[in-house]
């Protein structure tokens, strides 16, 4: 849909005439829909059938119509708003758009047919694209992309495959792994094609043929009208297609064609002819061999004779290969590149055959064939490479460009203050007041024009067609097309007014309610689209908004809009530009969104789809609908870890107070917190301290403050630590806690934690456990463990006597009771335990004298009381008898040891929460994390306020998921990959001891798998005491449902595996295979008859032998499922297992010990929410006749498969449960919802399955790059679809909001044309500038613009179109009779990004200078290699006869900002090194290591100072480089010394290097004026470093001409914006950021100094003289202001306020000339200060409001200024008259007292004596040199 048919739409949706409303001013009928879609409505015979819908039907039309003919018969002045009007409200702005002028001069509609018809201009349109000019492309491209689109699929298959490899289908095996490759299957199906073509074969002949071909092959049904096995990803290989998303690997695959060809001096003689193809065969420690005839490859039957020849022919080559490392033949093999299958294993394989080819000629059919079918059994594995325009380089005209996919186009309305229009080439500069009009009197058939085909909104194409023009005579028809004009003028007035901030407050709304509105008509008559409505309202708004203001918003909207905004869940879940696949979380709201990645996450959960419907359908295969059963198990997988949450649950959840939250449903706790009270002796409390009185109890504060990188320091117990001790030992278990270490660092860092200690010793322990064996009725529960009476007595020697954790713990509660208020009691426990600690370890015994003294010394050291009294004060407390502490509100040591027993406790244990912590640092890192998280989310959400709960620790320890007793099951991380693992056996459920009833109220289904080693006697006895237990074991739970009383019955089926070959090998396995049918008695029985005469040898006929005939046989014949556990082959460490059980896929491990109804219940409890859940879903298919076991197994082997894909890292969420429980909150009927659905999920294997849920509020920014999106996967995937509406309740001042901001997102190329971005119907009044919005790897420059794409506009007399900027004003206003006005801009890709994080053991080693070069391992080794010279953009050329292109590499440096490094390059095989000239070569190695937790753990020896990376395609997930520094360099700096910065022989080079940058062609006029006159003042040599990104091509092309002419040198530099680095979405802050935030990884590390200067300055002094002054040790030196021009001292806002606090006297500096010593400012992390800085104040977006001059002034306290001489920069804003005079460089910064235009400024400010040459004079000698190249070009 067009904006003009929009907003004709949503105009006929607010004011439609005639039509009948609904109460909310709705049209309800569509009419007026479907004469928008261009379809001609039923004839009226009073009126043509068009009058009544335009509205001129009626009288009131009619007399508005007559009104109209009284005014001037010229065309008025149409008045173009400003940007944005914020007047306020009146009567007009509310009324329709009306015309602003008469069609022409005439008493009635059509009576003047021969007038001039004149109209606003049409249609303004702009076309923008992306190309690879470097990468050549030729139908055949289309075979390559294909090849790699299944290469991918096939390692997508082998991950999924190896993933779920562990769940086995009992008695189901299918092994993935034996299937052939997609890959495979292609080539074979494609040259079967071309084989049956016969002579009919041809080449492919152009792109569009060679994807229909290609799609028509992979959906061709086989022999017997089989379904192609490729068919199911059509429509995904067609997406791929149209995006080029495999275009990298194909350009990979020909630079290593034409590496080949050079290397054996082949490549003049390889042909262009495009059937040739190219192999080489890689052997160990043998030369490669290379052929290029097809002769020479099939001439030869016998392989093993082509291995040992060492005589080639001369038209084959040999090389050596001369690799550093030892040569195996997967080293050639690119990454994720697969063999042919049955060719052989590249591991194992001692040679490679690679065939290059353009694979779409009968030739190479025939060798693939040849090749497949002589290499059987030879373990030589092949690969078919792509061998393309091989002469592209040398023949430009031999292949096409490749026109890429998968980007964004922004084109931005300018708010323009100043004037910054170039305006030499017009001379009629379109004003607000002026409109352009076309002359269509000549286009009579104006119907059936094809320049447009939206009039009005009117589809006028479709129109005529439709016209019976019998019906209609010619001249109803022109009367039509001038009303049709007239109504356009008023919807071209109404779409360039931009509505005032009041009246667009509820656009969201607004855009909803027609998005509902069309989606009601639509499904009434069919007609409409509300997804390409979407697409247009978030793409267009600018031009729809004044439209959409004017919409009624229904009741229920503004009811579910402020309903999700006010669900903190609903909120965080739907949260605009949010969309889901299969639950998996995606985003297009990252700054540099990429469509390729989403591509492969298609391609991956398609295969997860896939993979379950695979393996659990044997598993549902019995129930009454096994799909709809999928459907709901699907549904149940992609809700992830909420999946079993219930919406009742999650509904109470929302008044939960003291209780648990369902959101922490799977995070296990222990309630330590309740029983025993006074058993923790708590250290602190944030909430009551007095050292805590200053933090702030608002939790909005808090997260504030962790936005910029704070503590969360509030005054709350947001988190309780309690650890479990032994202090009288080392270790973990003692003083040498890892948790308590964590803990004092918490607390350090000012985080709000409460910390508690419980002192035990296992003695005790025991002691406690043995006396409640005998006392454990009710009379003893309030009864602590009885512990001796005294710990020591008086006359006691305390110095021998051994310290006991019951000293310790009266100690420390002596210290609470007597100086706990002092507010150090964590500080005197700190050094406490290090006290005691390091008298261990220097001693080995602790005693009491001990204890007391370190207690006495550091009381005394806190100034606590007198040394004696101290003393006496602590003996006293280790004196007292335990049984005189019966206050209850006392610390008892017996009151903590009853309480760890009850609890599980023992020493060693820590707790976050009640979440048990694992004893390493890294998992206590990791719980830490995801419990701020957790609690951050609650705070979000709500659950926790300011005021409640009352006990954040008592809320957590609450629920479903909290348990009372701790249990080794409890420390398992049931996301870890061992959490969940399958159990591998053949039993069916006839092996299962059924243990449960019958009843209705039934939760679920559990099957328990004991895997046990009954072949030993320890093993028989765990076996005797289980089939014993059996029956004792609970078959229900109680609940902890407060508001429940009900147990939880559940069936739960037992089953005995053997878990050793011996064991699997019993006379019992057969019989447990058998367990369920012979009962529990039969095998208790026959259980103790093994056991009775285990020295006999029992064999399986003794135990049969009492059994019926049929049972005994049944019984006998499981002798080969047992068999089948561990296989012949099976190896040792393979033969026996752990004893174990597993639930429902939970595993624990419980070793020697019996396993015990606790186990049982702990497994049940954890296991219950999902085994009821999975059960809910499939009780409503079970049949009738399903029995207990049947129903058991599938429930268990489904919650397994559930449990073990959670296990897996990626996050899935169920969306769609808030927005089902706000429906049913708000009463929603279905004609109110807010969601939308298309493309209902179907049994259909050749449709992809996987399902998109996107959350979409209409006008946000994220819609813009989401809409076009999901049309695609809609409409060409055909993918169900969701998409919910999420509104903004109300909008303010929101950049998210792109109101001034028009975009079109290429998703796809049409089938007919290459990928382009296409506006049309855009503003003329305005100017736009256009901005870029690609993925992040995208390097893209600007190569084709004859506009100024940074100041777009149209000209008064000629138009907006190239055609007319280029030909100026040679038209004359008659002239202008085209009706399109096309803007045409080309971007070029000029490399991919290559970028990651570089790791040392200490942090990113900054300052490592790291080069990328060419790896040669995939391809053949360079015949030679020459460095000529390092380009000035850093990059090098590498020159050479052997290699006819050039090689290039760029250098960066590692940033202490997360280590990040930038390169740039294009598809190759690269490698990363240090720079061997730099510091760093001699202090680093690359190692094998990962990053677990924030630390370095090695995995593997030091590697070489290389690493190999590919890049082959547009998805880059960034290089993690691991550094380990060589012995001797431990402290060692990265810089040499004497400030000769990182790189070793860098002398000076005598050149003045100067930075600078500019956008828009006006200020590439001033930077070449700057140059000019920088070059003509300068004695030195001048470099000018040049800033590529934003400068247009010609200013590339013109000022390197210029250049040569004027004697300096011109480089242009590039930086990709880093994505962790927060962005700008303003133009000119992007500007601005790049100007300061790089500069220390902008240049090569060579050069050592820069000046920045301002493009719009004139130099007048020598930058030598600058150059050479000293900066004083400051790393930059600026200007400061002036203020001696006294009318603007009072916009001088540095002077008072903020700045004024800030700067406490230091200048405020101008940043329009600097000069950088960049040694130093490498040296001193200068670069990573700012960007941290920046990081921090941009998160608030008002700060920083000239971005490159606010941030180094506010971090001039951390970063030295040097405060360059004034004379060095005057501005006539600031500096007096008087002082220009002395002025070295004349800058044109904007006045505040009025806005004079630059170029009128230039010209009067430069000028007069004091200037050797006026502007006007340097202006014209640039235009000189300008001209001069464009006459040496042929230009004009």
């Amino acid at each position: 849909m067009k904006a003009p048919c929009l907003i004709f739409l949503i105009s006929l949706i607010v004011w439609l005439p005639g039509h009948h409303t609904n109460k909310n001013g709705i049209p309800s009928v569509a009419s007026g829909l479907a004469f928008a879609a261009g379809e001609p409505q039923e004839a009226e015979k009073s009126n043509p059938w068009w009058k009544s819908i335009l509205g001129y039907g009626s009288s009131s039309s009619s007399n508005n119509n007559k009104k109209k003919k009284s005014g001037d018969d010229k065309p008025a002045a149409k008045v173009a708003p400003s940007v944005e009007d914020n007047s306020q409200p009146n009567d007009a702005a509310l009324s329709p758009p009306s015309s602003s002028h008469a069609t022409a001069n005439k008493d009635d509609a059509g009576a003047e047919q021969d007038s001039d018809l004149k109209s606003p201009l049409l249609n303004r349109e702009l076309t923008a694209s992306v190309k690879a000019h470097a990468w050549p492309t030729l139908p055949s491209n289309a075979l390559c992309e294909t090849m790699a689109f299944f290469q991918q699929e096939d390692n997508v298959l082998q991950q999924s495959s190896s993933s779920s490899s562990s769940f086995t289908n009992h008695g189901n095996n299918d092994d993935n792994s034996s299937s052939s490759l997609l890959v495979s299957q292609f080539l074979d199906l494609w040259t079967t094609h071309i084989l049956r073509k016969g002579d009919d074969a041809t080449m492919l002949t152009n792109w569009k043929t060679a994807i229909t071909e290609i799609l028509d092959t992979v959906t061709a049904e086989g022999e017997a009208a089989t379904p192609s096995p490729l068919n199911p990803f059509a429509s995904l290989l067609q997406w791929s297609l149209q995006l080029r998303a495999n275009a990298p690997l194909c350009e990979l695959h020909r630079g290593l064609a034409r590496q080949t060809l050079q290397q054996i001096n082949q490549f003049a003689a390889f042909g262009d002819n495009t059937s040739e193809y190219l192999a080489v065969l890689f052997s160990v420690n043998r030369p490669a061999i290379v052929w290029t005839s097809l002769d020479q490859i099939t001439s030869s039957r016998d392989w093993n004779q082509i291995l040992e020849s060492s005589s080639l022919s001369t038209s084959s080559g040999k090389v050596e290969n001369s690799n550093e490392e030892e040569e195996t033949m997967d080293m050639h093999l690119l990454p994720q590149e697969l063999p042919l299958p049955g060719t052989g294993n590249a591991t194992t394989a001692s040679s490679l055959l690679i065939l290059y080819s353009n694979l779409d000629s009968a030739e190479f059919a025939q060798t693939y064939r040849y090749v497949q079918e002589s290499l059987v059994g030879k373990n030589i594995p092949v690969l078919v490479r792509y061998l393309g325009a091989i002469h592209y380089e040398e023949n430009p005209l031999s292949a096409e460009q490749t026109t890429l996919a998968g980007y964004g186009v922004r084109l931005d309305i300018r708010n323009v203050e100043y004037k910054v229009f170039d305006e030499r080439k017009s001379s009629s500069t379109l004003d607000q007041q002026d409109q352009v009009w076309v002359n269509l009197t000549e286009s009579k058939d104006v119907l059936s024009s094809s320049s447009f085909s939206y009039l009005a909104g009117v589809n006028i194409t479709k129109l005529a067609g439709g016209i019976d023009a019998a019906a209609n005579p010619s001249d109803s028809i022109l009367e039509l097309r001038n009303q049709l004009w007239n109504k356009h003028e008023a919807q071209q007035l109404q779409a360039e007014k931009i509505p005032p901030l009041w009246q667009r407050r509820q656009l969201p709304l607004q855009a909803a309610s027609v998005l509902t509105q069309q989606h009601k008509i639509a499904q009434k008559s069919g007609g409409g689209d509300v997804l390409s409505t979407l697409t247009q309202i978030a793409q267009d708004l600018p031009s729809v908004a004044s439209t959409l203001v004017q919409v009624k918003i229904p009741p229920h909207i503004h009811e579910w809009a402020s309903a999700v905004w006010e669900d903190q869940e609903a909120s965080t879940l739907l949260t605009a530009g949010q969309f889901y696949i299969n639950g998996r979380p995606s985003s297009v709201n990252r700054p540099s969104f990429n469509v390729f990645e989403i591509l492969n996450v298609i391609r991956m959960e398609e295969r997860r789809v896939r993979n379950l419907e695979k393996t659990l359908l044997p598993y549902v295969s019995y129930l009454t609908s096994p799909f709809s059963a999928l459907l709901r198990l699907q549904d149940a997988w992609m809700a992830g870890s909420n999946f079993g949450v219930s919406e009742k649950d999650a509904e109470k959840d929302e008044d939960a107070d003291a209780e648990g939250s369902a959101s922490s449903s799977k995070v296990y706790r222990v309630d330590i917190g309740r029983g025993w009270q006074k058993s923790v002796l708590y250290l602190n409390d944030v909430e009551k301290d007095q050292q805590y009185k200053q933090w702030t109890r608002n939790f909005q504060q808090m997260l504030m403050s962790m936005q910029f990188g704070m503590p969360p320091s509030v005054r709350r117990n947001l988190y309780t630590m309690t650890l479990v001790l032994d202090p009288t030992t080392l270790g973990q278990s003692g003083l040498e806690n890892a948790g308590f270490d964590f803990a004092m660092k918490l607390v350090q860092n000012q985080y709000p934690i409460r910390l508690g200690l419980v002192f035990v010793d296992d003695q005790d322990l025991e002691k406690c456990k043995e006396w409640l064996q005998d006392h454990g009725g009710e009379e003893y529960k309030e009864d602590p463990c009885p512990v001796e009476p005294r710990i020591v007595n008086e006359s006691d020697d305390w110095a021998k006597t051994r310290a006991t954790a019951r000293a310790v713990h009266r100690l420390i509660n002596y210290f609470l009771k007597e100086f706990g208020a002092l507010g150090a009691t964590l500080a005197f426990v700190e050094y406490y335990f290090n006290y005691v600690a390091e008298k261990l370890q220097d001693e080995g015994v602790l005693t009491v004298e001990d204890l007391v003294n370190i207690y006495s010394t550091l009381v005394e050291m806190m100034g606590a009381g007198i040394a004696e009294k101290i003393e006496e004060g602590a003996r006293s407390a280790i004196l007292e008898q335990e049984a005189e502490l019966t206050d209850e509100s006392e610390n008892v040591y017996a009151k903590s040891v009853r309480f760890a027993v009850e609890r599980g406790l023992r020493p060693g244990m820590s707790f976050l929460n009640g979440r048990p912590l694992p004893e390493s640092i890294d998992g206590i890192h990791s719980t830490f994390s995801d419990e701020q998280r957790h609690l951050v989310n609650m705070i979000v959400k709500g659950e926790i306020t300011d005021s409640t709960p009352r006990s954040i620790y008592g809320k957590l320890l609450s629920g479903p998921s909290v348990f009372k007793q701790m249990h080794t099951l409890l420390l398992s991380d049931e996301n870890s990959a061992g959490a969940y693992q399958p159990t591998h056996h053949s039993f069916g459920s006839a092996s299962l001891l059924i243990r449960g009833d019958d009843s209705d109220e039934l939760k679920g289904y559990f099957v328990m798998d004991v895997v046990l080693d009954y072949a030993r006697p320890a093993g028989l006895a765990q076996l005797k005491h289980l089939v014993e237990s059996i029956e004792r074991f609970p078959s229900s739970l109680t609940s902890d449902d407060t508001d429940s009383a009900k147990s939880q019955s559940y069936v739960v089926g037992y089953r005995i595996l053997p878990s050793s070959k011996a064991s699997a090998e019993s006379p019992l396995c057969p019989v447990l295979a058998h367990a369920g049918q012979i009962g529990i008695e039969t095998l208790k029985s026959l259980v103790a008859l093994v056991m009775e005469s285990s020295e006999e040898q029992t064999t399986l006929e003794d135990l049969i032998s009492s059994m019926d005939q049929a049972t005994g046989k049944m019984i006998a014949s499981a002798r080969n499922v047992c068999r089948s556990f561990f296989p012949d082959g099976t190896s040792e460490s393979e033969k026996t297992h752990v004893p174990r059980i597993v639930c429902n896929g939970r595993v624990y491990e419980m070793g020697n010990n019996n396993v015990v109804k606790e186990d049982i219940d702990l497994l049940i409890s954890l296991e219950m929410q999902r085994a009821a859940a999975v059960f809910d879903v499939l009780k409503d298919f079970l049949p009738e006749q399903a029995n207990h076991g049947k129903i058991a197994e599938s429930v268990a082997s489904v919650a397994q498969f559930l449990a073990m894909e959670q296990t897996k890292s990626t996050t899935r969420e169920d969306v769609m449960a808030p927005v089902r429980r706000i429906e049913k909150k708000l009463e929603l009927g279905e004609d109110a919802l807010m969601r939308f659905q298309w493309n209902e999920p179907t049994g259909n294997d050749d449709r992809l399955k996987s399902r998109v849920t996107a959350i979409v509020d209409p006008v946000h920014i994220s819609t813009q790059r989401l809409a076009p999106l999901l049309e695609i996967l809609r409409d060409q995937l055909e993918l169900p679809v969701t998409i919910v509406l999420v509104p903004a309740p109300s909008i303010g001042g929101d950049s998210n909001v792109p109101i001034t901001s028009y975009y079109r997102f290429v998703a796809a190329a049409d089938s007919d044309s290459n990928a382009l971005a296409h506006f049309s119907s855009l503003p003329v009044n305005h100017v736009l500038t256009l901005r870029m919005d690609i993925p992040e790897p995208w390097d893209v420059q600007q190569t084709l613009a004859i506009q100024d794409t940074d100041n777009l506009r149209c000209d008064l007399e000629t138009g907006c179109s190239d055609d007319a900027h280029m030909r100026g004003t040679t038209w004359t206003p008659a002239s202008i009779k085209s009706s399109r006005q096309i803007t045409n801009v080309e971007y070029g890709l000029s490399h991919l990004l290559v970028f990651g994080q570089c790791y040392e053991a200490s942090g990113p080693p900054n300052g490592l200078q790291l080069v990328l070069s060419k790896h040669t391992s995939a391809g053949l080794t360079l015949a030679s290699e020459t460095e000529t010279e390092v380009a000035m953009d850093g990059q090098t050329t590498v020159d050479s006869r052997a290699l006819a292109e050039q090689v290039r590499y760029s250098d960066t440096l590692v940033m202490k900002n997360v280590g990040y490094w930038q390169l740039r390059a294009n598809p190759g095989v690269w490698e990363v090194k240090i720079d061997e000239n730099s510091k760093g070569a001699e202090m680093f190695d690359f190692s094998e290591a990962t990053m677990a937790r924030g630390r370095l753990i090695e995995t593997g020896r030091p590697l070489s100072q290389k690493k190999k990376v590919v890049l082959k395609d547009f998805v880059n997930r960034g290089e993690t480089l691991f550094v380990k520094r060589r012995p001797g360099y431990e402290k060692e700096s990265l810089f040499f010394e004497e400030s000769s910065g990182l790189t070793k022989g860098s002398p000076d080079d005598g050149l003045i290097h100067v930075f600078s940058l500019a956008t828009g062609h006006l200020y590439e006029r001033f930077l070449k004026i700057m140059m000019l006159s920088v070059t003509k003042r300068t004695s030195s040599k001048v470099k000018f470093w040049l800033f590529e990104n934003f400068l247009s091509p010609t200013f590339k092309a013109t000022s390197r001409a210029m250049a040569e002419r004027i004697g300096c040198e011109v480089e242009f530099v590039t930086y990709k914006w880093p994505e962790w680095l927060r962005g700008q979405t303003e133009k000119q802050r992007i500007i601005w950021g790049y100007k300061i935030l790089f500069l220390d990884v902008l240049f090569p590390l060579s050069v050592k100094k820069i000046i920045y200067v301002d493009a719009d300055q004139v130099v007048r002094a020598d930058l030598k003289e600058l150059w050479d002054m000293d900066l004083k040790g400051a790393p930059y030196g600026y200007t400061p202001f002036c203020s001696s021009r006294e009318t603007t001292v009072g916009y001088q806002f540095w002077r008072d306020g903020f700045w004024k606090t800030h700067l406490r006297g230091k200048p405020y500096h101008i940043s329009a000339l600097y000069v950088v010593d960049l040694v130093r400012f490498r040296e001193e992390l200068v670069g990573d200060q700012l960007r941290s800085t920046y990081q921090q104040l941009s998160a608030d977006p008002n700060s920083l409001a000239n971005l490159d001059q606010d941030l180094p002034n506010y971090a001039q306290h951390q970063v030295r200024i040097f405060s360059l001489p004034q004379d060095w920069l005057w501005c006539e804003s600031w500096c007096s008259d008087e002082t220009k005079a002395t002025a070295k460089t004349i800058d044109l910064c904007n006045n505040p007292l009025h806005k004079e235009p630059k170029v009128s400024m230039a010209k009067r400010i430069i000028d007069g004596p004091l200037f050797n040459e006026s502007w006007v004079d340097l202006d014209a000698e640039v235009e000189l040199y300008e001209n001069e190249y464009l006459n040496a070009i042929g230009g004009v």
